[in-house]
């Protein structure tokens, strides 16, 4: 996890990055997400069921996913 202490900064200087969080509700606000998407120059979002630990939970949609990110 980054937490970032300067907002301004996050879009500068950073580099695409694939954002992924829980679809299904949670303790979690899904506009910071979207927050960091919109951002971040050249970024995506990417909405998962299960938690922490959907890349084990939904292996094969988490790798599709990436890999259509990284082309």
């Amino acid at each position: 996890m980054v937490f970032v202490h300067d907002w301004d900064a996050v879009a500068e200087g950073f580099v695409p990055a694939l954002i992924t969080y829980r679809a299904s509700p949670s303790l979690y606000i899904p506009e910071n997400s979207e927050w960091l998407r919109d951002h971040i120059k050249g970024s995506q979002l990417a909405a998962f069921n299960g938690g922490h630990i959907h890349f084990l939970q939904d292996p094969d949609h988490f790798n599709q996913v990436v890999m259509d990110f990284i082309g």
